[in-house]
């Protein structure tokens, strides 16, 4: 009996590598670089919008890549309607396919068709209901908006149908603490994680649109100063920071 459970396992050791090598073999890379168009090598985000367009973050301009060619985009001072600095940090598709730069301490849309940026993205969040300035924004996959404002609260807000939740900043269940800094947030089935940049995590219902759960496990367990915590949720539901 332990010869056999010996063997087998022998056997999955030397088929498993093998498995992976012949995938890893398939695979086939290309390098893009400076010399291939792009604005800068220090890339800071990479995303892939509904097009099939890759478009590239860095610290010095926006690329767009095609498979062939990558054009580039940056700020001019005298024109409004490019981007509002050279520093892309984060890249949000909306339902409509505009992208949502994140240049370091505030945003802008970018409309890809005519190639034109929106320095003010605050004028279209007041008209959908989310008032105050704009301090984080994430795009879920339901293409639903999670904004956090300097001094208005935390919005819900879906672009369809005009729905608006808002949670005012306060210390009850159903209120959001101003002094919270959201370092990024995931989302599973119903469940919207938000995680702090001191590690407390908020949990919001997306249907019942509610706050879910507050946890505060990292800050009391030593994590106290600022810090990039990322939350991202597995396959199986866990929230791993």
């Amino acid at each position: 009996m332990n010869m056999r459970k010996n063997l087998c396992l022998s056997v999955m050791m030397f088929v498993l590598p093998a498995t992976l090598l012949a995938a890893i073999t398939d695979m086939k890379f290309r390098r893009l670089d400076t010399r291939d168009g792009l604005s800068n090598s220090q890339v800071l985000c990479v995303h892939r919008d509904t097009k099939g367009f890759v478009w590239i973050g860095t610290s010095y301009g926006l690329n767009r890549y095609d498979g062939y060619r990558v054009k580039s985009f940056y700020s001019e001072i005298r024109d409004t309607t490019t981007l509002r600095s050279d520093y892309v940090g984060e890249i949000i598709e909306d339902a409509d396919g505009k992208l949502w730069l994140g240049q370091s301490m505030s945003y802008c849309i970018f409309d890809p068709v005519t190639e034109h940026c929106d320095r003010h993205p605050e004028r279209w969040l007041e008209e959908h209901g989310v008032t105050g300035g704009l301090e984080y924004l994430f795009v879920d996959s339901k293409k639903e908006f999670w904004v956090k404002t300097y001094n208005d609260g935390f919005f819900h807000l879906n672009p369809t149908n005009g729905h608006v939740k808002k949670f005012p900043f306060g210390y009850d269940e159903q209120e959001f603490v101003q002094e919270i800094g959201v370092s990024g947030m995931a989302e599973f089935g119903n469940l919207v994680a938000l995680a702090s940049n001191k590690g407390e995590v908020i949990t919001f219902d997306r249907e019942r649109d509610v706050i879910f759960s507050k946890d505060s496990y990292l800050p009391r367990n030593g994590l106290t100063h600022d810090q990039d915590c990322k939350p991202r949720y597995d396959r199986e539901g866990n929230l791993w920071i």
